[in-house]
């Protein structure tokens, strides 16, 4: 193979120009004695490329590497240059390089070959890929076509300049941007695709010019023209937050609300109904003027008023009992409220993350809303053949069905279509 991307240091002599020579002299056939020409110099600095210099010292003229890194010579300018990236002409292929694992970013001129496997951090290809791209992070971008082959970047943006042809184009943590996607699985935090066919697409956000025969998932999807394509349908779902265990917790606080106001309806009855007896109304009225000394009881009326006191303790003790078991119950509803208020609001909150835009639809077109846990792995980063099976089973509630008009979807509140 060869995939031999030297690394050099900086100062590392790559050339020396060694001096010129004259020339032996030469006869003609009569034997006359021809001169060697005088020798051509080599202008030097035509060979120095970008990360390179030329030095002259006694020992000789050098051409240098100026700083550490990739060595790469350019076929048809003959310029040497060291950079931060390996540069490929040959493509990858099994009679050429074989399968690739590289440390640093890598720019290739020729194409990527079938079952061929390319892994680096940050990776150009200037022709059609067929096999697989590797990325660990950084920006992949194909400049011509993705056809039959598979691009993974863990971390960075992935964009094809070309037609992606039944392929896997999947970016974990970044954007996926394609001008023209057919019969392909992708998947990313954001996917941007200007014309998409018979594809299975899944993100967090997915803006589309044209969707034909597609199955669409993600929480925020913008669509301009959306129809079927041929034998498929076109489905479009709108992912929204998996809101169960909360809404088990609403209905679990709203139950014991429920009991906290039957409670203080109870005491406020009872409180009311012991209250309103004849003798608990007058004696606290009475006992008040006595303590104040607007009634002075004679001795038969002191024990009259004893007598009225012995037989309303207990009405009186009950009434205060009542009181304080109120005060506690509304104590405890105000916490059960804001607790309620709290758990609502985080509902609200996931509930608000969802919004769909069709812009026109041309043919019939299905929109779902498919629920997925936000607690949960991240939902779109799944092997193809699963992102497949989930987007072409026809889950979720349907929400809405049409062959034209519009449509739009926000925060779960539905808005009727144009």
């Amino acid at each position: 193979f060869q995939n031999r991307f030297p690394q050099v240091q900086g100062g590392t002599k790559l050339l020396q120009k060694l001096p010129s020579k004259v020339g032996q002299p030469g006869f003609e056939l009569s034997g006359i004695r021809i001169e060697p020409a005088a020798p051509a110099d080599l202008d030097f600095s035509r060979f120095a490329g970008e990360g390179t210099s030329v030095e002259k010292s006694a020992g000789g003229e050098y051409l240098l590497a100026a700083r550490a890194g990739f060595l790469n010579v350019d076929p048809k300018t003959h310029q040497i240059a060291v950079g931060n990236k390996i540069v490929s002409r040959d493509g990858v292929s099994a009679r050429t390089t074989g399968n690739l694992q590289l440390t640093g970013d890598y720019e290739e001129f020729g194409e990527v070959q079938e079952k061929r496997v390319v892994e680096g951090n940050g990776i150009t290809v200037h022709g059609n890929v067929y096999g697989e791209i590797l990325s660990r992070g950084g920006m992949v971008r194909l400049r011509a076509n993705l056809v039959g082959g598979s691009v993974h970047n863990k971390l960075g943006d992935v964009q094809v300049d070309g037609v992606t042809a039944n392929a896997i184009v999947q970016a974990t943590s970044g954007t996926v941007t394609l001008q023209r996607a057919e019969n392909s699985v992708i998947s990313g935090t954001r996917v941007r695709i200007e014309q998409a066919l018979n594809c299975e697409i899944i993100a967090d956000e997915v803006s589309i010019g044209s969707a034909e025969g597609c199955a669409v998932a993600a929480r925020r999807i913008t669509i301009d023209s959306s129809a079927p394509w041929h034998d498929s349908e076109m489905l479009v779902y709108a992912l929204a937050a998996d809101c169960g265990r909360i809404d088990e917790v609403l209905v679990q606080i709203g139950a014991r609300l429920a009991q906290f106001d039957a409670a203080i309806n109870a005491h406020k009855a009872e409180h009311a109904y012991l209250c309103a007896q004849p003798p608990v109304r007058k004696y606290p009225v009475a006992g008040g003027r006595v303590r104040s000394g607007d009634m002075v009881l004679t001795p038969a009326q002191g024990t009259q008023f004893k007598l009225m006191g012995q037989a309303v303790s207990a009405d009186l003790t009950r009434i205060g009992e009542l009181s304080n078991a109120r005060k506690a119950a509304e104590k405890e509803r105000a916490e059960g409220q804001a607790m309620l208020d709290r758990f609502s609001a985080q509902r609200s909150e996931r509930a608000a993350g969802t919004e769909l835009t069709l812009r026109q639809i041309k043919g019939d077109t299905q929109i779902r809303l498919l629920p997925f846990d936000p607690d949960g792995p991240c939902f779109y980063d799944l092997a193809a053949r699963e992102i497949k099976a989930n987007l072409r089973g026809n889950g979720g509630t349907r929400l809405h069905a049409a062959a034209s008009g519009t449509y739009v979807f926000q925060g779960g509140a539905m808005m009727p279509p144009a």
